[in-house]
Parts: structure tokens; sequence; C-alpha cells
């Protein structure tokens, strides 16, 4: 038995199987436990996800619920509606997904069983007392139902009544139940009981007509008390109740979330030690094995391991003979191998560079397929429909690569005409991903969702960016920088514009006769993670003359270097820029295209640059 481990062959093989042995085994315990607890991390950040949207749907459902719904008179007829039905059911999936996270063996450490209990239970009450607002308020009822519709009940017997009285009187009366119901407040109150005193005196003995006015009156004090549980405002009673827990609920969502995130990176930390490990083990045995076939292996190798060389050396060439091994033991049969590697080699040189022409090939494809998606980012571009309206404009638009991150939208809405230059996270093909996005969601916002004030859009934008991208599972860091007009022309002034403006990091600049101003956007990006994600967008308003000029870029131009790596910065840009604000149009972007060619000579260009100028 002892004689076959003087081979070479029994050596190598031995050594092989007992690493294979050890390695395989580390290998399949650990992708075993490793897997197990991928799939557990993972199911705990899906629930989390699932809650996170959740929450965020039943939010947005409540939202529509008070806006739509409570002035939806088939909703006071049925008394159903599928909008609380679907709340409901994303309120249940919530504390379905609480309750799975609450038996999780991966949270056990953190000992927030309680904090989830709590959770639980708060979400039972912030139920409670949404069921609560929801039954006053169909109590309170709409136009013909409810304590509204028993007002009007009475107050419309009145106003058809053939009996002659002063009108005005009652004119009053409904004026006063109309401000309160817009408005509630409480003056509103005294002021229609006091119109309803006065017209009591001059409706004498007519007791029908009294007793409709003293009905009117009653149910009108009942619609009163009903708006007063519910709250006059959005910081009185169940209102205020509602959006207090509402606020609780999303900050104990919140620290839960940021809880199991973290746990989420400690076992996978964890788990990277013991990769670290195991790689540290096999790679022990690695050397272990080398080191015991460096001992087993003898002259012969090294011959044979230089006549390799000087092979490869000389690029596999037929003038280089391979100096064959001769003996009948393993490393006879290496090299005859080895001979037999090194002819095939040389026969398959010729097909080795026919798969080369074939990779050529498709290169070509490839590069073919970047230039078809250059043309529908350019297909995009509203240079159509921005000349329709506006004649004189130009764009210096250089993307870095084939695809550009940065791109310009317009649009026309109802007269008002909307301009952007946006500046999206990455470059080339990432970023032409991005701009698509982004130029998707500008005309969902505005063209779709009619949303016309430039903060709000910014707002609107900026939410749904997030959600396009799941950015509240911190799932993409990317963002937008945007610079947003919205131009529309005078109706007081002829020949003059209003310009209302809104910026996320980038400013606008525009000329006003020979002067050129500056208004910096706001610090704070459209998505991604930020400093200032609780600062709002900022307006800006103000009013041009036919012949001013508005200047939109993204930060390519300012940031581009020179062949001594210096900036050419803002305060450089606007001197510029204040020097042939006075040229016209055609001028105007001959020399900013020549200003950034001299600039950049010599250098390569670092970033995508659009620079937009319009004429007003």
């Amino acid at each position: 038995m002892f004689n076959l481990f003087r081979t070479i062959r029994a050596k190598l093989l031995f050594a092989f199987f007992t690493f294979l042995l050890i390695t395989t085994g580390f290998i399949f315990l650990a992708d075993s436990w490793f897997a197990i607890k991928e799939r557990s991390i993972q199911s705990l950040l899906d629930r989390m996800q699932s809650i996170n949207l959740n929450q965020q749907r039943v939010e947005k459902q409540e939202y529509i619920f008070f806006k739509d719904e409570l002035i939806n008179e088939e909703f006071h007829r049925t008394k159903f509606s599928q909008i609380l039905e679907q709340r409901r059911k994303w309120i249940q999936e919530i504390k379905q997904d609480l309750s799975f996270i609450r038996k999780a063996k991966e949270i056990k450490a953190l000992d927030i069983d309680g904090e989830i209990k709590n959770l639980i239970q708060r979400f039972d009450h912030y139920e409670s007392i949404f069921d609560q607002l929801k039954e006053i308020l169909i109590t309170r009822g709409f136009k013909n139902f409810g304590i509204e519709g028993r007002m009007r009940l009475h107050i419309h017997a009145l106003e058809k009544a053939s009996f002659p009285y002063d009108r005005a009187k009652m004119l009053m009366i409904r004026r006063h139940e109309k401000d309160f119901i817009l408005r509630k407040q409480n003056q509103y109150i005294d002021s229609l009981h006091q119109a309803a005193s006065r017209l009591r005196v001059e409706l004498g003995t007519q007791p029908e007509l009294l007793d409709h006015l003293e009905r009117y009156e009653e149910t009108f004090d009942k619609l009163v008390d009903a708006e007063r549980q519910v709250g006059f405002t959005n910081d009185e009673g169940l209102k205020k109740q509602l959006k207090d827990i509402s606020v609780q609920l999303n900050q104990q969502i919140a620290a839960l979330n940021t809880s199991i995130l973290e746990e989420a990176s400690r076992i996978r930390n964890q788990n990277k030690t013991i990769q670290t490990l195991i790689i540290i083990i096999g790679t022990f045995l690695v050397f272990v094995l080398a080191f015991f076939v460096t001992r087993s292996l003898s002259k012969p190798i090294s011959e044979i391991s230089l006549a390799i060389h000087r092979v490869i050396e000389n690029k596999f060439s037929k003038d280089v003979p391979f100096s064959r091994y001769r003996s009948n033991d393993e490393i006879g049969m290496l090299s005859r191998d080895v001979s037999y590697m090194i002819e095939t080699v040389h026969n398959n040189i010729a097909e080795i560079k026919d798969q080369s022409e074939k990779i050529e090939k498709k290169q070509k494809i490839l590069m073919e397929g970047v230039s078809y998606a250059k043309r529908i980012q350019q297909a995009i571009l509203p240079d159509y429909e921005i000349t329709h309206y506006f004649k004189k404009y130009f764009v210096l638009y250089r993307p870095r690569y084939d695809v550009s991150g940065d791109f310009y939208w317009f649009t026309e809405l109802d007269g008002k005409y909307y301009l952007a230059v946006v500046d999206c996270t990455g470059q080339g093909v990432s970023g032409a991903f991005m701009s698509m996005i982004g130029n998707t969601l500008l005309n969902e916002v505005i063209d779709e969702k009619k949303i016309d004030d430039p903060p709000f859009i910014l707002e609107t934008l900026n939410t749904e960016f997030k959600m396009a991208l799941h950015q509240n599972q911190r799932l993409s860091d990317d963002s937008m920088d945007i610079c947003l007009c919205k131009i529309e022309p005078s109706e007081e002034k002829p020949g003059y514009w209003n310009v209302t403006y809104s910026g996320a990091n980038r400013p606008l600049f525009y000329s006003d006769g020979w002067e050129l101003h500056e208004i910096r956007g706001t610090t704070r990006s459209i998505g991604g993670r930020h400093l200032h994600k609780d600062k709002l967008f900022e307006k800006h308003s103000f009013e041009l003359k036919k012949g001013n000029f508005l200047y939109l870029s993204t930060d390519g131009f300012v940031n581009q270097n020179n062949s001594e790596q210096k900036k050419y910065g803002t305060t450089r840009f606007k001197e510029f820029v204040r020097k042939i604000l006075h040229l016209p149009v055609t001028q105007q972007e001959e020399k900013i295209n020549r200003e950034l060619d001299n600039f950049m000579e010599g250098t390569g260009q670092r970033d995508d640059i659009t620079v937009f100028v319009l004429k007003l």
C-alpha cells in the first residue's frame, strides 16, 4: 500500500481528494448556512418594504376618501366605499407583516417584541379613531343625505313658502351657513342664529314656517357639533388625534425599519467574517497542497516548465519545438500531453483568428445598438415643440459619451409653457436610462396630472422618482438636479412675460435689459439621499419683457476642467454671459460654443454639458 504513494500520480490524487473533501465540506456547509441566513434576512427586508409601501397606500387612500369620497352622493347612499375596503385590506397586511417580523428569530437580539406589539395596538387604535371619524362624517352627510340633507330639507321648505317675507333675511341665513361649512369658524354660528331670530320675528304667526325654521336651527346645531367632533382644523378634534397617531405610526415604522436594516447589516457582516475565515482556511490548504506537490515533483517538471515557457514566449511559433521528456511514468505522460496540447494550439490558431473576427463583428453590432439608443434619446428632446412656440433659442448639448444623463424638456399646457433642464445621476448608458425616467415623470406630473406650480411639481416629481426607484428601501441613491420655469404671457401688460422658477440644486440666470441676474435653486436634489431632504422647494416669480433672455444649464459647463485641471466656475460663466447677452441668439450660440472649445483645448470632457438659452 505504501508503494502506491511513491508515485507522483498517487500523491497528487491523495492530496487532491483530501483537499477536495475538506473544501467541499466547508463550502457546502457554509453555502447552506449563508443561504438560510440570507433568505431570512431578505424575507424581513421584504416585509418591511411591504409595510412601508402599504402605509403609503393607506395614507393615499385616506386622502382620496376625504377629498373625493365624502362628496360622492353614491357613497352616502350606499355607505360602501371600495377605497375604504382597500385601505382596510392594506392595514390588515401591515399588521400581518408586523406579526411575522415579531416572530422572526433574526431580530430576537434586538429585543423589540414589545415595540412591535405596541405598534400593532397603535394601528388598532388608529383604526378605531378613523372609524369614529368616518361614522361622524357619514352622520353629518352631504347634500341630501344625513344631517346636512335634513337641514336643507327644512330651509328649502322655507324658501318655497308662499308667505310674503323679506327674502334677504333668508339669503343671509344661507350665506352664514355656507360661510361656516367653508371656513368652520364660530362667528358664523352666532351670525346664523341672529339672522334666524330676525326671520322668526318676521314670520310672525306662521306656525308651520316657524317649525321649519326651528328644526333647521336644530339640525344646523347638530351639524356644528359633528364638525366640532371632527375638528374645525387639522389641529382639533378627531382630525388632530388621527394626525398625531399617524405621525407616531410613521415614526415607529421608520425606527423599526432602521433597527431591522442595522441588524441585517450586522448579520451580513458576520457572514462576511465567516466567509473570510473560510477563504483563509482554503488558502492555507492550497498552500499545503502546493508545498506537497512541489516536494513531490522533481527536475523533469522544471524542464517541462522551461520548455513550455519558451513556446509561450515565442507565441506558440512552430519554429520553436517542444522538447518531450521520454519516460513511462506520470512525467512522461504529462510531457506527451503538453506536446499534444501545443500541437492542438497550433491547429486552433486559425480558428481563434476566425473567432476574433466574429467578436469584432459583434462589437460593431453593439456599437450600432448604442447609436440607435442615441437616436431614441435625441427623439425625446423637444426641439420641434419649442420651435413651434419660440423661434429664438439655442441649446448647447454635448453628452460626454454617445448618450447622456442630461436632457432638456418642454411642454405647453393651457397657454402656459414649461421649460426644464435636468442633470441625472450617471453618464453614458446609465445616465440615459435615468434621463428617460425623468422625462417620463415630467410628462406624467405636468401633462397628465396637470400640476402647474413649479415647487409642487418638484415635490411631486421627488415623490414619484423615489417611488419609481424604491428609494424608501434604500435600493438606489440616484437623483436629479433640475432648473424648471413656467413661462406665461402677461394678461395685464402686452409684450411682457410672467416667469415662475423653482430649482433643485440648479440656478437660473436671466437678463433684464443690460443686467444679468441669478436666482439660486434650493439646495436639495430630486430623489437620492441628501442633508436637506426636509427643505421645501422655493418659488421665485418675476416679470420680463419681450427681448430678455433666460439661461438654464446643468453643472457640466461650470465644472469642466482645462488642461491645468482648473474648473471654469460659475463666476466666470456669469461674467462671460454678461458680455454676450446684448448679442443676437445666433451670435451668442457661436460665442458660447467657441468659449467652451477654447477652455477645453488639451483636455477631455469630464461630464455631460447642457446650456439652454431662450429669448422671450
